[in-house]
């Protein structure tokens, strides 16, 4: 669904819905020229931001539903209910890399702009990644691992 808001905020209009996920949305994510969203069985819709049309769909093929998404520069980043993290070109949707992140589901992801991304598990570890910025060779490396005290 996409709504308009005027500029005093009074009010919220429905403008259009377009059709997209067939099952229950669990992530968003943009940058300036693509909007990216993700459902609870795997699928990835990738959007082009101006226009709202799809530009690619990556079909789910990994049997666990998407629980945090993010994009920096060309990658989305998927994690998983089953512990994966998942890149993917974000031009082509193709997958670019995967790592047995967590033992179980990862609850939440965060990155900055120098690569870094930090994920949360129900195995109550927190760890810190590093990702390379090129897509072609991709590589991504363990930094820190956090474990809550028992």
């Amino acid at each position: 669904m996409l709504f308009t808001i005027p500029p005093d905020g009074s009010k919220i209009f429905l403008k259009e819905t377009i059709p997209g996920h067939q099952h229950g949305i669990t992530g968003l994510a943009s940058n300036r020229e693509r909007f990216i969203s993700s459902d609870t069985i795997g699928t990835i819709i990738i959007w082009n931001i101006e226009t709202m049309l799809q530009v690619n769909v990556v079909q789910p093929t990994f049997h666990s539903g998407i629980t945090s998404l993010g994009l920096r520069d060309d990658t989305i980043m998927a994690a998983y209910a089953n512990g994966m993290i998942r890149f993917f070109d974000v031009s082509n949707g193709q997958i670019a890399g995967s790592i047995a992140a967590h033992s179980r589901c990862i609850n939440a992801m965060d990155y900055n702009d120098e690569g870094l991304v930090a994920t949360v598990s129900d195995d109550c570890y927190l760890r810190v990644w590093k990702i390379s910025d090129d897509i072609e060779n991709f590589e991504v490396n363990l930094i820190e691992v956090l474990l809550r005290n028992l």
